[in-house]
């Protein structure tokens, strides 16, 4: 490109001297042309918009961002789905506090955590005074509660999430509590204004589900939900969890009057076929809101169909993804369900961390 620019700029400015020098001469024979001169400027004009095209088109494709081609990117391959879901899950982040003067940080997704002090004990009533290791883990955005496992979802019901988060921690490698009526605090951001008629939900762990680790339902009236107010760190949209124990919990609240729709999705695999056996994992990311539903909870698959009836007619990204002989194909595809609809979802084999940094995008 800076070949081509300064080609025609040569170019250009040899012409324009060409004729500048002939016009020279001309005015030295006293020949006036007044056809010759505008012709002359024309060309200087031409030459001018020419040079200033290809530097227009320079910039714009040197400034252009390459967009994302996650079909173009080298996958790994997983040998099970159990391996698959291990690898692509969030991470905890485990941090250090005084466990008699208490102490605060910031989680791995900018939740910030408070500890009152002396507020302690193992699992024989002694106060614990020195480190605490305090393991955290947030889960605020669709795809890594997909890839996490962390649904919101409570007794088969949709929920909108305001994030959801799990806490633990131990001292000398044993696990420590809370004692009675202390409490800790989590002050997790939203991405806007905090929703109305969120409630607080206590996770419990299910087994037997491949596809979703726990079942969310609503606490205690000692955990509860606070709008937080600035108080010296930057402001930030956000409430404050507060409980007197560790584990799993969620702010979040169900839909109002959901239209629920019927409709199916079809799967359409890219070189590769779906046989009975192959784990196809499907969901229904909610644009407007943070909220996930996985596809056939309540409806059904089979031979790469979901006949799914509990989606609402709500603006919705369709996310599926499998395993197939242990690589990770994937695909989305946005709708707004209709009754009788069939969605047709083209599945190509992808990398699977950016599958899941787009869905957390989308």
């Amino acid at each position: 490109m800076y070949f081509v620019i300064a080609f025609l700029t040569l170019y250009c400015t040899q012409q324009i001297n060409w004729h500048y020098f002939c016009s020279n001469q001309i005015t030295l024979l006293t020949v006036c042309n007044s056809e010759y001169t505008q012709n002359m400027y024309l060309m200087k004009k031409n030459c001018l918009l020419i040079v200033a095209g290809a530097c227009a088109l320079f910039l714009t494709n040197s400034c252009r961002k390459p967009k994302p081609d996650v079909s173009t990117i080298n996958n790994v391959s997983f040998s099970s789905v159990e391996d698959m879901f291990s690898k692509l899950s969030l991470k905890p982040k485990i941090l250090t506090v005084n466990g008699a003067t208490g102490g605060s940080f910031f989680g791995n997704s900018g939740t910030r955590y408070i500890f009152q002090p002396n507020s302690f004990q193992d699992g024989s009533g002694t106060s614990v005074t020195g480190d605490v290791e305090v393991k955290v883990t947030e889960f605020l955005r669709e795809g890594d509660m997909v890839f996490s496992r962390m649904l919101p979802v409570s007794n088969n019901e949709p929920l909108i999430s305001g994030g959801c988060l799990d806490i633990s921690a131990s001292a000398n490698g044993k696990e420590v509590f809370l004692k009675p009526g202390s409490t800790f605090r989590a002050n997790m951001p939203q991405p806007g204004v905090i929703g109305e008629n969120m409630l607080f939900f206590k996770g419990e762990r299910v087994n037997g589900n491949d596809r979703n680790l726990v079942n969310w339902d609503t606490g205690k009236v000692n955990k509860f939900i606070v709008p937080v107010e600035s108080n010296g760190f930057p402001r930030i949209d956000s409430f404050g969890i507060i409980s007197d124990s560790f584990g799993l919990y969620n702010a979040d609240r169900f839909m109002s009057n959901p239209n629920y729709q019927i409709f199916k999705v079809t799967l359409d695999v890219a070189g590769a076929s779906l046989i009975p056996s192959t784990n196809v994992f499907a969901y229904a990311v909610y644009d407007n809101v943070t909220g996930v539903w996985p596809l056939g909870m309540i409806g059904s698959y089979a031979n790469g169909v979901f006949e799914e009836r509990h989606v609402p007619n709500i603006p919705v990204h369709l996310v599926v993804f499998a395993l197939i002989n242990n690589r990770f194909y994937g695909g989305v595809v946005g709708v707004t369900p209709k009754n009788g609809e069939n969605y047709t979802v083209k599945l190509i084999e992808t990398n699977a961390d950016e599958f899941r940094k787009m869905v957390n995008t989308k």
